[in-house]
């Protein structure tokens, strides 16, 4: 019994604050073509209530009954402002046709350089800025995807849905570097320092913008921004209010292909003063055929298959988990220097485990017979090891 009066208070209360409430609804085109201008917004002066513009260049709120000055603006386009009175129950329709004008410079708000609203051209970092405007003509299904887009961005593919930004070079698809935020909430995995990237909860409809900070940001933001910050800036749900369903697919090379289903709902209250959305996204594919060589071994040259009775295999760079090597080689022969670390150093390496040969360059140097113990204890761990030592100078006249 308390709870069926509970309902019924919330009932009477919601159907009083609807009664005392104006609805607004329009649409808003070019005026050069009559095409919808998709992601306009409509406010109310001096207040927060207001929409943006749905796929056809619709929008519908509610609000307070009462004078308001009815704002309706767009990058790129002239501002057209109109007074209007509007009675409780009542709906008021205001269509808008927008002329292009050229874009004041400075006019993109951020917040993710100095944590507060600012122009972009007074913010203390470079930025790079992704409207929900420009998601909505690309067709990829994630935000994520968009990014490749955006100067100063390097952009690598693991995958159908999966990728990795930096900025700053030397990216991979497992970058610790850059950021991921959304609405100033950290998207990191614990432990790893890994962005959520393509497991980010949310879907491209629901970004309002996303702003990509070109540079060392961790004063701001702690540890993992070393190279840049990727800020998703999410829709309040009572400027974009209504249902949102989504589904596209696609195929592509090597019998690859992807599907997506997303959908979202919002909806206010109480005069704009309470606020709900809902987000949901089902995404399924088949990815395309990928061979990591670091990580997957290929098969190993044979000296009769080349012709030679001996094949000499020359690296760099290798160590920890790079060992595509050993899959490769018989005999592993390893070069170092003398006073290149201390014994810790050179366990930790990652390639002494893996050498038959240890080869000691510029030996009359000091410390060479300390790596030769270091490192022939790391190779033979029974103590049994055998060293040698060579000396070779090379004069030119």
């Amino acid at each position: 019994m308390p709870r069926l009066l509970l309902l019924c208070a919330l009932a009477a209360l919601t159907t009083a604050a609807a009664a005392q409430s104006a609805s607004f609804e329009g649409r808003v085109t070019v005026a050069e073509t009559g095409e919808p201008l998709v992601g306009a917004t409509l406010l109310l002066d001096g207040t927060i209530y207001g929409a943006t513009t749905d796929i056809d260049g619709r929008y519908r709120f509610s609000a307070p009954a009462g004078d308001y000055a009815l704002v309706a603006s767009f990058i790129g386009y002239a501002t057209e402002r109109r007074d209007l009175t509007a009675t409780a129950g009542a709906t008021v329709r205001e269509d808008f046709a927008l002329a292009e004008a050229a874009t004041e410079v400075g006019q993109v708000v951020v917040t993710g350089a100095s944590r507060r609203p600012e122009r972009i051209t007074d913010s203390p970092a470079t930025v790079q800025v992704l409207s929900g405007a420009d998601l909505q003509q690309y067709p990829g299904v994630s935000y994520e995807q968009a990014l490749s887009r955006l100067k100063g961005v390097d952009y690598v593919r693991s995958g159908i849905t999966g990728f990795g930004i930096n900025a700053r070079g030397f990216n991979s698809a497992f970058n610790t570097k850059m950021l991921l935020l959304t609405d100033n909430r950290r998207q990191v995995l614990p432990g790893a320092g890994l962005p959520f990237a393509n497991m980010n909860p949310v879907i491209k409809e629901d970004v309002e913008r996303v702003e990509v900070i070109l540079g060392p940001s961790s004063a701001l933001y702690g540890p993992n921004a070393h190279n840049g910050t990727v800020n998703v800036i999410t829709k309040d749900p009572r400027n974009s209010q209504g249902l949102t369903i989504v589904a596209e697919g696609g195929m592509g090379g090597a019998d690859s292909e992807v599907y997506s289903a997303r959908g979202r709902y919002a909806q206010a209250f109480a005069d704009n003063r309470v606020a709900v959305k809902v987000a949901g996204e089902y995404t399924g594919g088949q990815d395309f055929a990928f061979t990591d060589t670091v990580y997957v071994s290929v098969p190993a040259p044979t000296p009769e298959a080349a012709g030679f009775d001996v094949i000499l295999v020359e690296t760099v760079g290798v160590g920890q988990s790079e060992l595509g090597i050993m899959e490769v080689a018989d005999t592993i022969l390893v070069t170092m220097i003398p006073e290149s670390g201390d014994a810790i150093q050179a366990l930790k390496a990652g390639i002494m485990e893996i050498a038959d040969v240890l080869a000691v360059n510029k030996a009359d140097q000091p410390g060479a017979d300390i790596l030769l113990d270091a490192g022939g204890q790391s190779i033979y761990m029974d103590g049994s090891f055998q060293m040698w030592a060579a000396d070779y100078q090379f004069q030119n006249g």
